[in-house]
């Protein structure tokens, strides 16, 4: 019978020895387990609280690089007046130097146009003055209505007319015979002659003027007649066009108008005189349009004020 061994007494009192040890171990290992996830609990708490409060410091510490570039823009712009206000003074110099050397350069050609009388335009007339007269006339005195300078119920202006032709003309589907007999004008100014001078003589025109004006007579016969001069050309249109409209023309045409007044006991105004610069041509500036024949603004005012002066007085 073969002998039991002692090898399991010996194991199994080794193993009731060890098993303490085992559990001592364990209990260790727990507890070093527990430490440590305490620690790496407690430091990922700390890390996920720093990372939390990561994102509120950063919005306070990037506005006010907002705050500062929002006040750096105003201050770009107030650096700009001081551009735009040096400017002008740039400007004003170029402005201040330049009138010198156009007085230097046409000191001559002023001289030559400065009209040689009393510039009437700056004399004023009154429109009140003029509300009972009839202005008749051409494309000379259509500028009355074009500048508004007197109302059209004071007007028989049309272009083309001559003392020729305006016995057949309208305006506005009215004779000038029909405006005169309706309106029974206080005064009738007439000045008309310079479109039929480049085909009829002076003394034709004169003639039907005078043959007008009789029959404006009988249609109105309290109505002042005045014979107004036919205006002045400047010394380019004069020059430069091969019409027979001149001055040595214009001229003796207005010494028949004047001559046939003086006949007739009407009242001629030489409104040509005043209209003239110093060599006799119509002054340019401050007178004529770019044509040189008709007129600009400055001219029938003073036209108006040399009228109304000459009839006040």
């Amino acid at each position: 019978m073969p002998r039991k061994s002692n090898n399991s007494f010996d194991y199994g009192k080794k193993e009731s020895t060890l098993t303490p040890v085992i559990v001592l171990v364990n209990i260790l290992i727990v507890v070093v387990l527990a430490v440590m996830a305490f620690f790496i609990y407690r430091y990922i708490t700390e890390e996920e609280t720093e990372y939390a409060a990561r994102p509120a410091t950063p919005p306070v510490t990037t506005e006010p690089p907002v705050v500062t570039v929002i006040e750096t823009s105003p201050a770009a712009e107030t650096l700009a007046p001081p551009k735009k206000t040096t400017a002008p003074p740039e400007m004003t110099k170029a402005v201040t130097t330049s009138p010198p050397i156009e007085e230097e350069d046409v000191p001559e050609a002023d001289t030559i146009f400065e009209p040689a009388v009393f510039s009437w335009e700056t004399v004023g007339y009154n429109e009140e003055f003029f509300e009972s007269d009839l202005f008749i006339g051409d494309s000379l005195s259509v500028g009355l209505l074009d500048f508004s300078l007197l109302p059209s119920g004071n007007l028989f202006t049309k272009i083309g007319l001559n003392p020729v032709n305006i016995a057949d003309a309208q305006v506005s589907g009215v004779t000038v015979y029909n405006k005169v007999q309706t309106m029974q004008p206080k005064r009738i100014f007439i000045m008309l002659g310079t479109n039929g001078m480049d085909y009829l003589p002076g003394n034709v025109m004169t003639s039907r003027m005078d043959g007008l004006i009789n029959d404006l007579r009988e249609l109105s016969p309290d109505s002042q007649i005045v014979i107004m001069s036919i205006p002045p050309v400047t010394y380019e249109y004069e020059t430069t066009n091969d019409k027979d409209i001149n001055m040595e023309n214009i001229n003796a045409y207005n010494s028949l108008l004047k001559d046939l007044a003086a006949e007739n006991d009407y009242i001629f105004v030489d409104t040509s005189a005043i209209l003239t610069d110093d060599r006799g041509y119509l002054a340019n500036p401050p007178y004529a349009e770019r044509d040189g024949m008709h007129l600009l603004p400055a001219a029938y005012k003073a036209m108006l004020s040399f009228i109304q002066k000459q009839l006040e007085d």
